[in-house]
């Protein structure tokens, strides 16, 4: 279960190095932290992803957004740190990016 954004930085989660542009596309990556947004959040409420990209260890902030019976929130928000899963990226109404799916990997992959 995800902490809340205070809790996750009283935790001291380094955030450098997170890109906060989500490129579009298909991402497997390698889960680090899962923390609620902000309910003051710009980009609204959700759930903040913080993952690495398994081919080149590019690490992303990625972003899903509360929708309680999307199975891509419903996924996300039972993602813990070290969790392998395949985040798809598109467009959101704003035209930033938004995980639109969370399908768990198996772990041998």
């Amino acid at each position: 279960m995800p902490v809340s954004w205070n809790q996750f930085q009283e935790r001291g989660f380094p955030l450098d190095g997170y890109a906060k542009d989500i490129p579009l596309g298909q991402y497997e990556v390698i889960v680090d932290g899962v923390c609620y947004a902000k309910s003051s959040s710009r980009i609204g409420t959700g759930l903040h992803v913080f993952a690495r990209v398994r081919d080149t260890n590019e690490k992303h902030w990625f972003f899903v957004y509360y929708l309680p019976r999307e199975s891509s929130y419903l996924r996300a928000k039972e993602l813990k740190e070290g969790d392998r899963v395949c985040l798809i990226v598109e467009a959101g109404r704003n035209g930033r990016g938004l995980v639109k799916d969370v399908i768990p990997l198996m772990a041998t992959e």
